[in-house]
């Protein structure tokens, strides 16, 4: 267990909900692992608290923090600096405190990309289709593109978030993208090589809700879910029965909260 003392720095999550987050279990380990004196707690933040809450971040000095749902792209209005790789994503998950200016990073595209690749799913010259168009999805979808996906198909039940998206991909990586309206999702999922759901639907604690009828996959088929409460989801669980294979959000979680650890630090994450 950490020792609390004076000197001991904060760092943190805000976003709302947080109570389910294994966040803490991931940084405080690497805290005592590395004997860094800092804790990291988690907040929960409501959107009319947005601006406060960041306002406190830089009253507390903390080390930096965390940025999850619903703040991933509204946060950006109150930082310093943005990195190139969060600006063309337009989220930011991970913000370091630089001597009193807040700089905001995006880790979750390089942690799923991780998480693919310690699963060895091969994303590479694939056919993808992403369900949301919000903060994970536009991570997603923009590291895939980079990373070497042959062809996007976007999703989102506002079609101009999934255009404007598509519209990114195609303008700045060599990758295809193009958004389609929802009901051609089951048709586009089933004939694509991976799924990826980047929505909160059949997060805790409406568990039991689908993003998209599992039956349509198979053999075939990657699915992959970034929900990681539960781990795995009824999605998961169900395309699984059908042959396909299937990832959950914990291997995202953990590679992009490794990446952050060394912004906050300027330690590599061991494991």
């Amino acid at each position: 267990m950490n020792t609390i003392s004076g000197a001991t720095k904060l760092a943190c999550l805000i976003g709302s909900p947080v109570s389910h987050s294994k966040s803490p279990g991931i940084y405080n380990e690497a805290f005592l692992r590395d004997a860094f004196d800092c804790v990291y707690l988690c907040f929960d933040i409501e959107p009319k608290q947005l601006k406060d809450a960041i306002t406190a971040m830089r009253t507390f000095n903390v080390l930096g923090f965390n940025v999850t749902m619903p703040h991933k792209t509204s946060v950006m209005a109150y930082l310093d600096e943005i990195t190139e790789e969060a600006r063309m994503i337009g989220a930011v998950n991970t913000v370091k405190n630089d001597n009193g200016r807040l700089i905001g990073y995006n880790t979750d595209g390089q942690g799923f990309l991780k998480s693919l690749n310690n699963a060895q799913i091969d994303y590479k010259n694939k056919e993808i289709a992403i369900l949301g168009a919000g903060g994970a999805g536009r991570s997603v979808a923009v590291s895939l593109a980079v990373g070497g996906a042959a062809k996007i198909y976007i999703f989102d039940i506002a079609e101009s978030k999934a255009a404007s998206l598509a519209r990114l991909i195609n303008t700045s990586t060599s990758s295809k993208a193009s958004a389609f309206s929802m009901p051609t999702l089951p048709y586009t999922a089933k004939n694509s090589d991976i799924f990826i759901n980047c929505t909160s639907i059949g997060m805790s604690p409406n568990i039991d809700s689908l993003p998209i009828d599992p039956s349509i996959f198979d053999h075939n088929h990657a699915v992959i879910d970034v929900i990681y409460d539960p781990a795995p989801t009824r999605l998961l669980k169900e395309a699984e029965e059908k042959g396909a294979r299937v990832l959950d959000g914990l291997g995202m979680l953990k590679g992009q909260a490794e990446l952050a650890y060394q912004i906050y630090t300027g330690v590599p994450y061991e494991t």
